[in-house]
């Protein structure tokens, strides 16, 4: 079923994000084509978002079938989904570093056919409508953003930080994004991501 947190404007219910830095999820999660809303995080904390930190234990291994030079057809063959089917709307989400309209800092993670619609604030860096810091062969696939996101620097509608052969995949933003530096539609800084 559908969940209302708060009405639209509403602020009354606050949402503590699931995994933090010291504590991540690293489970899975099928919102099953449902709809939150009314999604309220006001902290200072880094790693901000419904998720917080999303930490997928790592099945990569130093074997013979990975590729010389990395691509973006092994990164998708080889991350499992573990968040999908989820819809966030009528949200806003306040924090530090990091900071998603999803998910705040993920490593490892298969993210998809998720989307955000909302405002996403963040005083520090890696600021995104979806994911704030895509980190260790992160796939958010079939996702999008509307709103609006802001943050310092590496801010994105999408990402703010996409990073260690993390991956964009059939996602796109509406978002209003603004920040000072490294500032874009889907990603602020996309380093060593496809």
């Amino acid at each position: 079923a559908d969940i209302q947190l708060n009405t639209s404007g509403s602020t009354a219910n606050k949402w503590t994000p699931i995994g933090t830095q010291a504590s991540p999820f690293c489970g899975t999660f099928d919102g099953d084509g449902h709809t939150v809303s009314g999604v309220y995080v006001d902290s200072g904390i880094d790693c901000a978002g419904f998720f917080g930190s999303v930490v997928i234990p790592s099945e990569y291994t130093e074997d013979s079938d990975v590729p010389e030079k990395m691509t973006s057809e092994y990164v998708l063959q080889h991350t499992q989904t573990s968040i999908k089917n989820l819809k966030i709307t009528d949200a806003e989400i306040h924090g530090g570093y990091s900071v998603g309209g999803i998910v705040g800092y993920a490593e490892n993670l298969g993210l998809s056919d998720c989307s955000f619609n909302g405002k996403v604030y963040g005083s520090g860096n890696s600021v995104g409508g979806v994911v704030g810091w895509a980190y260790y062969y992160t796939v958010i696939n079939q996702c999008y953003s509307s709103g609006s996101v802001s943050g310092s620097q590496r801010v994105g509608g999408i990402a703010g930080y996409a990073n260690g052969n993390s991956a964009i995949v059939k996602s796109y933003g509406d978002m209003a994004v603004t920040g000072k530096m490294n500032v874009g539609g889907v990603g602020g800084t996309l380093s060593g991501a496809f």
